[in-house]
């Protein structure tokens, strides 16, 4: 989750600071099923889950497995604490720069001829597919929980331009 954020946040502010606009929406990239499926668990719930796993895949005794689902249900509360922390932080600083790009965009447009603003937003879409094709050769899916040919997908939150008046 934290790597899912913070190279989304790298990936916009990145984009943000190279071309001082806003870069073209992106669309058709989902979550992973196994990835909503544990997203809606409470803490409780994962935690009971990962005990079950841990003691069937290491054959713990029931004293162990107390233990364990202590040790489980404490850390999955810490890090749903952490995880509602951080959708907040990352909530306020896409807000933050999604108003800056909007503020760009119209200066943009006030700068430029419709044909170059048109052009500019078919090179950020270029570019988005470009940057798109890169993430995917780097970042190969990954398998979760036995499924083959299965992993988690890029998601991109796009920004949409101004639209273009004649």
């Amino acid at each position: 989750m934290n790597k899912k954020i913070t190279t989304a946040l790298v990936a916009a502010i990145t984009t943000f600071g190279v071309y001082a606009q806003a870069p073209a929406p992106c669309q058709g990239h989902e979550k992973h099923e196994c990835a909503k499926k544990h997203e809606n668990m409470t803490p409780q719930q994962r935690a009971e889950m990962r005990t079950a796993k841990m003691t069937k895949d290491l054959n713990l005794t029931e004293e162990q497995q107390k233990k364990i689902s202590k040790m489980n249900l404490a850390n999955a509360k810490k890090h749903e604490a952490k995880k509602k922390k951080m959708e907040k932080a990352h909530a306020k600083a896409k807000e933050k720069m999604m108003k800056e790009m909007a503020k760009n965009d119209k200066q943009l447009k006030k700068i430029l001829t419709e044909e170059q603003y048109n052009k500019l937003l078919q090179q950020r879409e270029a570019k988005c597919k470009e940057h798109m094709m890169k993430y995917k050769k780097h970042h190969k899916p990954h398998k979760m929980h036995g499924e083959k040919g299965k992993g988690h997908r890029h998601h991109h939150h796009g920004f949409k331009p101004a639209p273009v008046e004649k």
